[in-house]
Formats: C-alpha cells, sequence, structure tokens
C-alpha cells in the first residue's frame, strides 16, 4: 500500500534536502512530484531598486520644452459670437 508524505525540500547542489525530518527507511525509492514555490519577494524599496533605470533615456529639458509649446498650440475652432 503506498504511502503520501508531504513535506518541502530545498535543491542544494544538485541534490534535494528536505527541510524536516522523514519516517521513511533508509534507502527507501519514492517517486516525487515537484512543485515550485514562489520565490521570495525582495525587500529592497521599488523607488530604489529602480534608480537610474530611466536615466539618458529622455532629455528633460528638451521635453519640458515640448510641453511647454504644445499648450501654445490651439486646436479648436474660434468661437464666434
Amino acid at each position: 500500500m503506498a504511502k503520501t508524505l508531504r513535506t518541502k525540500a530545498r535543491y542544494v547542489k544538485g541534490k534535494l534536502e528536505l527541510l524536516k525530518p522523514s519516517e521513511l527507511e533508509e534507502g527507501a525509492e519514492v517517486t516525487l512530484t515537484v512543485i515550485r514555490l514562489r520565490q521570495r519577494e525582495t525587500t529592497q524599496d521599488p523607488t530604489e531598486a529602480t534608480t537610474g533605470a530611466w536615466k539618458d533615456l529622455l532629455d528633460c529639458a528638451r521635453f519640458e520644452k515640448e510641453v511647454y509649446a504644445s499648450r501654445l498650440i490651439q486646436t479648436r475652432p474660434e468661437v464666434k459670437v
């Protein structure tokens, strides 16, 4: 009769290491189903993690000039009263 054992393990240097002792006899052969757990999220501040990512991708002075210039363009027809 097959016995089901559910436990966690860590993959280290090509081998699975159980995180808790098991009731298996020494030398017992088993069939494994591996379910990958999500990686732990970093505790690093997202703002710090992306600092400098946009560097040199945007000419800020040129962008500012274009924004102000586009505000001067009238796109609506003049209203006649």
